[in-house]
């Protein structure tokens, strides 16, 4: 086991040390890695809940190291964060085992000298955690508040003191596997749902009709319906926005084909589901263009149009942030998914709390902006502009909306409560879904018509 640990130390240090991403990095040492299945799993619980708690798990370094945590070798820091992640914060592991292992995989890197040293510290906080009743504090630290100071500060300025401890509460908890199927009729979806029971139990969705929650999704990628195409791995929250607009596109008289284009579309979940349904159910036909600045992840588009079966999804290499004089109201539907912060998805990519910085938010709002601007061009005359983030900061969302509408008074915003659930999120006329425990991340939607 000391090996799954060595795995688990190398991860954190592709994160924190050389600027990876856990979800990439994690994917990338499975792949070349001959754990079990179960190891998998108990690999990716550690690390991810070790990304999460990384705030208060480098104060309880201090805390209890008399090296600060900030100078310690490398492959110690990472060593003390996974042995007190998995004593603080993951049941179902024997303390003792975790610290011996953990020690173990440290004496197999170049750090192997101060194992002792780790192996004292992990001790000393076991000692204390034990005979502490109190596990919400220890060594002076607030376990469970793994927010930045400033982030914490923004989201309690946007929604208050009690829903922004809510909203960090809910970082906490690991988000299931949410997948979208796309049966032809109610008879394959039927079929669809009795095969997936066979391999884990199934939750529908709150919100979009075609979303479902795994309990696991171990293999997933080899699944009869993977593989066939009838199922697409996206959050219920992105599925909600194409819900709106598949619903406004039912609504609007199209006599003719339209042009959909999806901006920042790469991998292509929101432009497939699109796609898939263009033509049925009373929705018009048309193509749909996805588009993203890098050729690598316009081929992930291109990959995954291949296995949905999508003739009418193209993928395109193109700046979001310009306006190109041959998309000037060339497009009935124009998506914007636009670069945020990520704030509505800590749960999916936990390095956000490490990466983020505050200066980046007005810098990201400015980008936006610039691409709002360029999105608002593309759009014909009676057409749809669709803009959404995964943040839930006001500079990134509600701001940004008051903002474009000021400078494009050619467009008005569209009610999303006569589109959705009225009891799915926070309505004001766009849309901001707050993370749901057990269910969908953070979103925001706002749609715009550009005046006939």
């Amino acid at each position: 086991m000391s090996h799954l640990r060595l795995t688990a130390m190398k991860a954190l240090m592709k994160v924190t040390d050389e600027g990876g991403y856990i979800q990439l990095v994690l994917s990338k040492l499975m792949e070349n890695s001959d754990l079990s299945g179960q190891d998998k799993a108990l690999l990716s619980g550690i690390c991810y809940a070790a990304m999460v708690h990384l705030q208060p798990i480098d104060r309880l370094i201090d805390a209890y190291s008399k090296v600060p945590c900030a100078k310690l070798k490398k492959e110690v820091r990472a060593a003390l964060r996974i042995g007190i992640c998995q004593l603080v914060y993951l049941d179902g592991i024997k303390p003792y085992a975790a610290v011996s292992e953990t020690v173990s995989a440290l004496k197999k890197t170049k750090g192997a000298s101060l194992s002792g040293y780790a192996n004292g510290v992990l001790r000393h906080l076991l000692r204390d955690l034990e005979a502490s009743a109190d596990r919400k504090q220890l060594g002076g630290v607030c376990l469970h508040e793994i927010l930045p100071s400033w982030i914490r500060e923004k989201l309690t300025e946007a929604y208050g003191a009690e829903r922004s401890a809510w909203l960090e509460s809910i970082f906490e908890t690991r988000k299931p596997v949410c997948i979208r199927l796309d049966a032809e009729n109610e008879e394959e979806k039927k079929a669809l749902l009795e095969a997936l029971q066979e391999k884990t139990a199934l939750r529908a969705g709150r919100i979009c009709p075609d979303a479902f929650y795994l309990s696991h999704a171990q293999g997933i990628t080899e699944w009869p319906a993977f593989l066939s195409g009838r199922l697409y791995i996206q959050d219920e929250s992105s599925m909600t926005a194409c819900q709106a607009l598949l619903t406004l596109l039912k609504r609007a008289s199209y006599d003719q084909p339209i042009w959909i284009v999806d901006l920042c579309g790469a991998p292509g979940g929101k432009a497939g589901m699109i796609a898939g349904r263009l033509g049925k159910g009373g929705i018009p036909s048309g193509m749909v263009y996805c588009r993203d600045l890098y050729a690598h992840r316009v081929e992930l588009i291109l990959e995954n149009a291949r296995r949905l079966q999508l003739e009418n999804l193209v993928g395109e290499v193109k700046d979001a942030s310009i306006a190109y004089p041959e998309d000037k109201e060339a497009f009935e539907v124009v998506l914007l998914d636009a670069p945020c912060s990520g704030l509505g998805v800590v749960r999916t990519k936990p390095d956000i709390l490490y990466f983020r910085k505050p200066e980046d938010i007005p810098e990201l709002a400015a980008l936006q902006q610039k691409m709002l601007d360029a999105a608002a061009l593309a759009v014909k005359k009676g057409g749809y502009l669709l803009y959404s983030t995964c943040t839930l900061l006001p500079e990134e969302n509600q701001e940004q909306v008051i903002a474009f509408l000021q400078r494009h008074p050619e467009f008005a915003q569209e009610d999303l409560l006569a589109y959705l659930p009225e009891d799915c999120g926070l309505f004001q006329r766009h849309l901001t879904l707050l993370p749901e425990e057990n269910g969908h991340e953070g979103f925001f939607i706002s749609v715009f018509r550009k005046h006939e």
